[in-house]
């Protein structure tokens, strides 16, 4: 159970880091 809620964390961490590295692309990008 634990394992499963540290890979779920993970995940989660993983995606927030790839939308905000995508947002701050874009907005070099559009400037």
């Amino acid at each position: 159970m634990e394992e499963l809620d540290r890979v779920r964390a993970i995940k989660i961490r993983t995606e927030k880091t790839e939308v905000y590295a995508r947002t701050a692309a874009e907005r070099v990008i559009r400037y």
